[in-house]
């Protein structure tokens, strides 16, 4: 059996030569370059950052955190045509949009320059593309402060071909493991050397596909440890962003986040707007991704 084995291959090695080429080796080939198509449509994004001191000034004059969530538009030729952002600036919220342009080098790396209609500057970012356009990653060069980065994310909904969008309430439904992490600049003040109180929490949420959840949740704050169990009710734009309010059981006492929801619903962004004297951000991923499609197929090893 393993001369007629060698034989075989010999033959088609014969053949091969003969003309029959799709016996010859296989040569892999080098993926495509990047290029300004790969990022485009719609992306939801996470921002986080910390205002510091600088020489000269910053334009931007704040010390302590921010963190930010919104959705933006790439129009794939070098434009980024619409940025909306709700923001948490050392506890106070905020709005704001941008509108600039992008350019994406073979090596997916690139920059973004974006103008804010909140302070009027023009910002300069430092990018870089992976999981084939599907995720864009980004920190701030100009100016140097506030220390910012983000994570773009696609959509992957309608809304990225369907002009207005099509996220309904039924597009959050199932179970989610969340975490988050932040500051409360209002307890201690930030200032040079000031130590920020941290904020830390992890849990797990059910949204029910019709505007309600509930949630369970293990919160550390400056040492504390609390255990706590709250309702969800939320809404959700057809651009797929959103406003979720959080009720603890025990207290009452309500929090709300701005969202969005990104990479096929598997995933939700957020920040906490209210109170705004937590400077929180975190994200809720699928438990349980067989109620978003089909399993993958998996090939042999």
């Amino acid at each position: 059996m393993p001369t007629m084995r060698c034989l075989l291959i010999l033959g088609l090695t014969t053949c091969t030569a003969f003309g029959l080429g799709s016996f010859a080796p296989q040569v892999s080939q080098a993926r495509p370059a990047c290029g300004l198509a790969a990022v485009q449509g719609d992306y939801g994004f996470i921002v986080s950052g910390t205002g510091v001191p600088t020489d000269p000034p910053s334009p931007i004059p704040f010390l302590g955190p921010l963190v930010g969530v919104g959705i933006s538009h790439f129009d794939g030729k070098g434009n980024l045509t619409l940025m909306t952002e709700k923001l948490n600036v050392n506890g106070e919220a905020l709005d704001t949009s941008f509108t600039g342009t992008y350019q994406i080098n073979p090596d997916c790396s690139g920059e973004m320059v974006a103008t804010s209609t909140l302070t009027g500057t023009t910002n300069t970012y430092s990018i870089a593309v992976t999981a084939h356009g599907n995720e864009v990653l980004l920190v701030q060069k100009v100016p140097t402060s506030p220390v910012v980065a983000a994570t773009f994310k696609k959509l992957w909904m309608p809304a990225t071909t369907r002009p207005g969008g099509s996220c309904t309430p039924g597009s959050l439904r199932g179970e989610y493991a969340f975490a988050a992490g932040g500051s409360n600049p209002q307890v201690s003040p930030p200032s040079a050397g000031a130590v920020i109180t941290p904020l830390l929490s992890v849990g797990a949420a059910d949204f029910d596909g019709r505007g309600g959840g509930t949630l369970t949740e293990t919160a550390n704050a400056v040492g504390s440890v609390a255990e706590r169990t709250a309702t969800i009710a939320y809404t959700i734009n057809p651009d797929c962003t959103g406003v979720m309010s959080v009720t603890t059981t025990s207290s009452g006492a309500v929090r709300q986040l701005n969202f969005v929801l990104v990479s096929l619903g598997k995933e939700i962004l957020f920040i906490q707007t209210d109170p705004a004297s937590d400077v929180l951000s975190g994200r809720f991923q699928k438990a349980s991704v067989d109620r978003i499609g089909p399993a993958p197929v998996r090939g042999r090893d």
